[in-house]
Parts: structure tokens; C-alpha cells; sequence
């Protein structure tokens, strides 16, 4: 990374070991397409450890019924942890904004 106080270019070196300098404003760096969902037992995950939600849940969960909800009723889960989920934040945003709905519909069912 290059610049004076603010991002300029970039260095990007490929695996021939050939180097190319790249003008740029800014750099967005994506770590990590592991789901952190050790700790959350006993909710339903795919093949890959990412939470399911509504219709992707199986057949006879007890969850479900709203938007964003996990295999477990009341227990809602969005963005990258999400089976489903695009990974990027701009949806995650979108998929919080959504999951307030189902969370006000779960508390006003009580």
C-alpha cells in the first residue's frame, strides 16, 4: 500500500512473482468465510456450520415461521452467519432491518 497520509495505490504481486501498481482510493478486505457458530448449539446449520432460517430449515423445526427465524422459536439469525446470506454488508444491513419485523411479531405472539 502506497500514499501520503491517504491511500494511493496498491502493489499487487502475483504468483509468477510479477508486480502491478494499482491507483486506488480505497481497499475492502474480506477475512474469513468460516461461520462463527460453534457456540450456538443446538440450532440447525448446513454442511458448512451456517445458520438455516425459515425455508431453508428442515422439515418438522419448530422454528420458522417468521423471516430470519433458526430452527429455534424465537432465536433469529442474519448477514454472513445466515445459510443463504449474499456475505456482503450492505445485505446484512438489510437482513438486520428485516429481522427487527420478525423480532416485534415473535414479542407480540407472547
Amino acid at each position: 500500500m502506497n500514499g501520503d497520509g491517504t491511500l494511493t495505490s496498491i502493489v499487487a504481486e502475483r504468483v509468477d512473482g510479477h508486480r502491478n501498481r494499482l491507483d486506488c482510493a480505497a481497499v475492502f478486505c474480506f477475512i474469513g468465510a468460516d461461520p462463527v457458530s460453534g457456540w450456538l448449539s443446538g440450532l440447525a446449520v448446513d454442511d458448512d456450520g451456517f445458520v438455516l432460517t425459515d425455508n431453508r430449515l428442515p422439515a418438522g423445526s419448530s422454528g420458522g415461521a417468521l423471516s430470519f427465524q433458526t430452527s429455534t422459536t424465537r432465536v433469529f439469525a442474519i448477514g454472513d452467519l445466515r445459510s443463504g446470506s449474499a456475505k456482503r454488508v450492505a445485505t446484512a444491513v438489510g437482513e438486520g432491518a428485516g429481522g427487527v419485523s420478525s423480532v416485534h411479531a415473535a414479542l407480540a405472539g407472547e
